[in-house]
């Protein structure tokens, strides 16, 4: 037990480390270096629940869920669905692209460029450098529950919500809603073993 005078040193002290950390929490910057450091180091085998609860913390996907889906669908569905589709989006994101994003970011190396407000969003921009090539990847941010979270990012005007929901369009117009999930649930039992040398490609497709 620390003693009366010294407490009051200490716990001052400790609150402002942990106000400063969480300062440090709001910049776009930060946010995403975190990610990109705990994917690269991240061994790319077997998606574990540290991993999985780890990067969560970075990615705000019932964000990502509404936009890939779109604002009128995501409307019509009740709390239960909404609760259904973002825990099968974030399955799919996990699947399709947490190694994919590995195999990029420990190759490559990732500059700061750039960060800016636009209306509720972050925007960091960074480049990219896989050997001899170098990519412009631009990530968008948002606040959620106190934290800046990736909420998208595109790679030389790519952008990953922007493909994800030109083909979840393409599904509810063809099967609607449930037609969708089902689409979902079967790409979830896929084997992603894309090897290629663009960014774009492994970042967004």
């Amino acid at each position: 037990m620390f003693g009366p005078v010294l407490k009051k040193l200490i716990v001052p002290l400790f609150a402002g480390v942990l106000l400063a950390s969480s300062v440090l929490a709001q910049t776009g910057k930060t946010a995403v270096a975190d990610l990109v450091t705990l994917l690269s180091a991240w061994s790319g085998d077997n998606l574990d629940s540290i991993i999985s609860n780890a990067a969560a913390k970075h990615i705000d996907f019932a964000g990502m869920a509404e936009c890939a889906l779109g604002k009128v669908q995501w409307d019509r569905l009740g709390p239960a669905r909404k609760r259904e589709f973002v825990a099968t989006f974030r399955r799919l994101v996990e699947h399709r692209y947490y190694r994919r994003w590995h195999k990029i970011f420990h190759k490559g190396t990732l500059a700061y460029v750039s960060e800016a407000n636009a209306s509720d969003d972050t925007i960091v921009k960074t480049l990219l450098r896989v050997g001899k090539k170098e990519d412009v990847v631009i990530w968008r941010l948002r606040s959620s529950d106190g934290d800046l979270k990736v909420i998208s990012l595109s790679v030389e005007g790519k952008d990953l919500l922007k493909r994800l929901n030109a083909r979840f369009q393409r599904h509810l117009q063809k099967d609607g809603f449930d037609g969708l999930m089902a689409w979902l649930k079967d790409k979830l039992d896929e084997d992603d073993d894309l090897e290629t040398s663009s960014a774009a490609i492994i970042l967004v497709q």
